[in-house]
């Protein structure tokens, strides 16, 4: 977890400065007894991001047997299109992933967008957005944005040619 590896790594240099890149949610430094973070986020158009996931999830690195805990019921599920998903009315489509306010929000539990205990179970239970949750926690992610982001970017059509 990241928490108990940023502490194992500050307690054996207690005056290096740490820089986090990739997927991490938001962390509240200042209850670990740590510095104010500096955080920044690039984020992406959100239709662009969930193609982009929608195909990754079933075409992406190291897809083998097990690599995914997607499952699809039939191969004619697996290989539709993601308009094809849309028109068909599909879980996966239809509902609604709430992943930049995860992210934005941070990791306890009134970040949780989910009915029930909003971890992701394996055992097929679909756990359906709850709306009330998602504005909680949507809620928190606003605070946290205007706190303690320095600069969220949005990648997109105008993003400087370096990203393309």
């Amino acid at each position: 977890m990241v928490k108990d590896h940023l502490l194992q790594q500050r307690g054996a240099n207690p005056n290096s400065k740490y820089l986090f890149l990739k997927h991490h949610h938001w962390l509240n430094m200042t209850d670990l007894g740590l510095e104010k973070a500096t955080f920044i986020n690039v984020v992406r158009d959100p239709i662009t991001r969930f193609a982009s996931r929608y195909y990754f999830n079933r075409f992406g690195w190291g897809l083998s047997s097990g690599a995914r805990r997607q499952t699809w019921k039939t191969d004619k599920e697996k290989d539709q299109t993601l308009d094809e998903c849309v028109e068909n009315g599909s879980e996966e489509c239809i509902e609604s992933l709430q992943v930049m306010v995860q992210y934005l929000c941070g990791t306890e539990a009134a970040c949780g967008t989910k009915e029930g205990d909003g971890i992701e179970h394996d055992d097929g239970e679909v756990r359906r957005t709850d709306w009330t949750k998602t504005a909680r926690a949507t809620e928190k992610a606003k605070h946290n944005i205007l706190s303690d982001y320095y600069m969220i970017g949005i990648l997109g059509k105008n993003a400087p040619l370096f990203y393309n």
